[in-house]
């Protein structure tokens, strides 16, 4: 019964300008368990329900592409979780390290994803440090009808190795079961 698939986007050369898409003084960033600002180091977990993301993000610079949000899944639908940062630290050549944690539960708090641990960058730091950028792990989770219904939980956290700053995001949605259609609905009235 497979939940998750795990895809390793190449890290993509495309970036979005934080100062457009969501501030450039990350002090104005909505802090909440999704959305995080850590010594001027900023990171973003996004549920969407755009299958389409990776067109959408692999635009020129000054595309900037908006993504849908979502709180729900039915049966037979998907939803991509993507995880984006900004403004990393720097060494004296230039690049940075991020290094990030993903995992999963099902709504009973059992284990869907295992935790995961890669490397969000660790390199020559390409551009402005304050554009954003998205990280090589992107989930991609379908909802099967064997599926627990309920909230279920994705947790990433982003350790900013220059900086020493640690970020911890989480963000839910609910698996919602069959979607009743308008017409199923009257038929069973």
């Amino acid at each position: 019964m497979k939940k998750y698939v795990l895809l390793f986007a190449l890290l993509l050369p495309n970036f979005v300008f934080a100062m457009e898409y969501l501030g450039a003084d990350l002090s104005s960033w909505p802090q909440n368990k999704s959305r995080k600002v850590v010594a001027d180091f900023g990171a973003w977990l996004l549920v969407t329900p755009d299958l389409d993301w990776q067109q959408k993000w692999d635009t020129p610079p000054d595309t900037i592409p908006y993504f849908n949000e979502a709180d729900e899944v039915s049966t037979g639908d998907k939803l991509v979780i993507l995880t984006f940062f900004t403004n990393p630290g720097i060494n004296a050549n230039g690049a940075s390290h991020v290094k990030c944690t993903i995992r999963a539960e099902r709504p009973d708090g059992s284990e869907s994803l295992p935790e995961q641990y890669f490397d969000c960058i660790d390199g020559k730091l390409l551009g402005n440090p304050r554009n954003v950028r998205l990280s090589p792990a992107v989930i991609q989770f379908t909802a099967e009808e064997s599926d627990p219904l309920g909230i279920w939980t994705v947790y990433v956290t982003l350790e900013d190795t220059y900086k020493n700053a640690v970020i911890e995001l989480e963000t839910t949605y609910k698996h919602i079961g069959q979607q009743v259609t308008s017409q199923e609905q009257v038929s069973n009235d």
